[in-house]
């Protein structure tokens, strides 16, 4: 399943609110680089869950996919 698969991304927003999945190119970019400019991968999405009960509906999201 592809991170930019459309019921993905909604149940994701279901989960964390839809402005904290995001999917534009252009600011998943800011998220490729750690702040040491050491590391680098690249995220087609980008998930900001505001608390542990949300990072684990997340993971059981990613899960269940």
């Amino acid at each position: 399943m592809s991170a930019r698969d459309p019921g993905l991304l909604a149940d994701l927003r279901e989960v964390v609110g839809g402005d904290q999945v995001i999917d534009d190119p252009e600011v998943t970019a800011s998220y490729a680089v750690d702040w040491t400019g050491r590391f680098r991968g690249p995220s087609a999405v980008v998930v900001r869950p505001g608390s542990t009960t949300e990072v684990a509906a997340v993971l059981a999201v990613c899960r269940r996919r």
